[in-house]
């Protein structure tokens, strides 16, 4: 039988046997289109908020972020890391929530321009956070996360995100199942879509003087 790991946080490189498959999006590619869309707006202070459980993924991209963010000469040390030992059990929105909230003095101590975020669901509670704590969104503060719902294209300001291409992943499951395709590596890592919308603020605009 033929088995398929749709959307894994796992990769399971060492223990697939020939009959399994795990599709995953590319924590790679998505770490370095979030990268490139902030530098090229003139982001240069940048945080990043890990309100996801640990697994071979989060850990897969927090490096490429950093690798990313260095090559583009961007500082980013373990004070720019904000993280806590989520439990797989537990809210990741809450955690989201909380831990913006527990970083709010470092955030403007070191002069924050932008927020990543580990999950989209995760930017959004968290405007409100980033609100109450007077860093309006994106004025003073830039906010991008992983993960499209329809919703956030309706939020003020919308959202900006890196998408996994669901349909490909979906797609290229089914032909797997159905014995169209069958590729040589049994862990497939799909691209991500970026979609930018108003959370990101581009530093290099100055609005003309009226």
């Amino acid at each position: 039988m033929t088995v398929v790991i749709v959307d894994s946080m796992y990769f399971y490189a060492n223990f697939l046997p020939d009959n399994v498959y795990v599709l995953s999006p590319d924590a790679v590619d998505c770490a370095e289109e979030i990268v490139e869309l902030l530098v090229r707006n003139g982001h240069r202070r940048i945080g990043y908020i890990r309100n996801e459980p640990r697994t071979e993924y989060t850990d897969l991209f927090q490096k490429s972020l950093a690798a990313a963010l260095k090559r583009a000469n961007v500082e980013f040390g373990p004070d720019r890391i904000f993280s806590s030992q989520i439990r797989s059990w537990e809210n990741s929105l809450d955690a989201a929530v909380q831990l913006t909230r527990n970083s709010l003095d470092e955030i403007k101590a070191l002069g924050l321009t932008a927020l990543i975020y580990k999950s989209a669901g995760g930017a959004l509670v968290s405007l409100r956070v980033l609100k109450q704590a007077g860093l309006r969104v994106p004025e003073e503060i830039s906010v991008i996360g992983e993960g499209e719902r329809s919703l956030y294209r309706y939020l003020s300001p919308q959202l900006t995100v890196s998408s996994p291409d669901y349909g490909k992943l979906g797609c290229a499951a089914v032909d797997i199942i159905l014995g169209k395709l069958r590729p040589q590596n049994h862990n497939l890592f799909f691209p991500h879509t970026l979609i930018e919308r108003e959370s990101v603020r581009d530093l290099n605009f100055v609005a003309p003087h009226p």
